[in-house]
Order: C-alpha cells, then structure tokens, then sequence
C-alpha cells in the first residue's frame, strides 16, 4: 500500500507542476486592467445590494475576467514564437517557461473562453450575443494568418480594441438594465481610453514588432506620429468625460479629474522629448495607469454616492 501512495504522488506531481506553470502564463494584471469597464459598469449601474444582485455582480466578475484571460492567452499562442526571439516583447507577454508548449497555450485559451462564456451565460442568457463578439474580436485581432491578423492592420488594430472595450463595458451593465444610450457614452470613454493607451504600447513594442514583422500602427506610421496621435486621443478624453460629467451621465465630481491632464501632458512630453525608448515609453504607461485607475475609482464612488443619496 505504501508503495502504491507513492506512485500515485509521483504521477499526480508532474500534472500539479504543468497546471502551475499554465496558470503562471495568463497575463493577469493585464486581464485584470480589460476587465474594469465592466467592474465599473456594474458599479454606475448597480440597483442596491441585495443577495440576487450580489450574486450576479460577482458571477460576471469571474466571467468577464476569464474572458479577457483568454484574449491574452490567445494572443501569446499566436505569438508563441516570435514572444520568445524577442525578449523585449516576452518581457511583457508570455513568461520564460520553456515548459509550456504552444498546443497547451491553445487549449488554455479555449477552456478560458469556454468557462468563462459560460459563467456570464448563467447571469443572463441575453449575454451571450456580447460575449461572442468578445470572443470573436479576440480571434480577430490575434489569429496568426498573414493580411488577416487584426493587430497587423492598422488601424483596424485600434478599432478592435475600442469596439472591444466598450462589449465589455456593456456587458457590465446590461447586468442590471437595459443598454442605452448612457451606457454606450460612459462605455465610448473606456473605449478611448484604453484603445489610446495600446498605442503607447505599440510605441514600446515597436523594434519587436518590426523585428517580427507585425505592422502596428507605430511601425505603419512611425512612433512619433502614432506617439503624438496617442497624446491626442488621451487629451480628448479628457474632454469627453468632463462633457459625460456635465450632461450628467457621470457624477459631476469627476468632472475635477481635468486637473490630471496637465500632469500626464507633462510625463508625455518628457518621455518624448527622451527619444520614445522603450524604459521609458513603459514607464508612462505604469504612471498614467495609476491616473486612470484614480478616475475610474472617482467614478465608481461618486456613482455608489449618487445612488444612496449621499
């Protein structure tokens, strides 16, 4: 009998080892960043607590996250290789686990959709249009087919990203309403949001993607021009929320964080005046994330605020 134990842990040991080392491979903090449009749709949206509006919040929650999880994981099989000739690019995707094979990546990506499809399915059926189109857009943008990969179109790239992020924005809200046209413009924001921030990584993916031949938009057009664009598009945001605030779609309170803008202006113009190297490019985008964060956290409090009365 002991024997027999032993050889059990010995076959279950190398299973356990190959499930961690899947695990470690999702992108989480970036699953995590796709995933708060619907957190804060919820939020805006949400019509008390009580134990069925509980549940369904944090049924979409895990959900929605395995559903950008899988984006990711889809994203790093269609680039299994190239990921791993370019350190700059594996630095920020896949990890440097040679254990992992591209087969399993794929079937990884698979269940994540599944799973989490299924999961926002038992919300409400009437998710399941928006989940589709998710999970289509990801095949989209990553499918690894000259001349049809998503994100080697540019442009096109972009609008995948924002047509993406205001599904998932949708997808938050549609939990406890019906999608009009609030929920559209509050999730448009999100959608400029997060789509001008991808070309700021395409900046700083740009010698990898050249490298590799993937015709972003920065190796398209070039990083300064796309750079420039970038710093456009993040000031019209700025603009669109401040009018979302006034029209009274937002709590008029964010309506204040236009006072961010001048701070990001002046990182954007310091990395810019640096030359757009890549350290230096990833260092804007870790501190405009903490802007962000800090808008969507204005949003969602002052939203909870309205609601109670307070």
């Amino acid at each position: 009998m002991p024997m027999q134990r032993d050889e059990n842990i010995t076959i279950f040991v190398p299973v356990l080892d190959k499930l961690k080392s899947l695990l470690s491979s999702i992108r989480y903090r970036d699953a995590f960043i796709f995933q708060i449009p619907s957190m804060a749709a919820m939020a805006i949206f949400f019509p008390g607590l009580s134990s069925i509006s509980g549940l369904k919040a944090l049924l979409l929650v895990v959900g929605s996250f395995l559903l950008m999880a899988y984006i990711f994981v889809f994203n790093d099989w269609a680039d299994f290789h190239s990921d791993r000739q370019v350190s700059q690019n594996s630095k920020d995707t896949l990890p440097d686990n040679k254990e992992i094979t591209q087969r399993e990546m794929l079937i990884l990506s698979v269940f994540l959709a599944l799973v989490g499809g299924f999961i926002v399915a038992i919300v409400s059926t009437a998710h399941l249009s928006i989940v589709l189109l998710i999970i289509i857009f990801g095949l989209v943008y990553s499918f690894p087919i000259c001349g049809l990969q998503g994100k080697s179109i540019p442009i096109f790239s972009s609008f995948l990203h924002f047509a993406g992020i205001l599904l998932t924005f949708l997808l938050g809200s549609m939990t406890f309403g019906p999608i009009g046209m609030r929920a559209i413009l509050v999730g448009a924001y999100f959608g400029i949001i997060i789509s001008a921030g991808h070309l700021v990584q395409e900046v700083q993916g740009y010698s990898g993607d050249r490298l590799t031949n993937i015709r972003t938009n920065a190796v398209r057009f070039g990083q300064k021009l796309v750079f420039i664009f970038s710093f456009i598009i993040f000031g019209f945001s700025f603009v669109f929320l401040y009018w979302l605030a006034q029209i009274g779609f937002i709590p008029g309170l964010v309506k204040y964080t236009m006072l961010f803008y001048p701070i990001y202006a002046f990182w954007a113009f310091k990395v810019y005046r640096s030359g757009l190297d890549s350290e230096s490019v990833k260092g804007l985008r870790e501190r405009y994330r903490v802007l962000f964060a800090i808008i969507v956290f204005v949003i969602v409090v002052g939203a909870l605020a309205e609601r109670d009365g307070l």
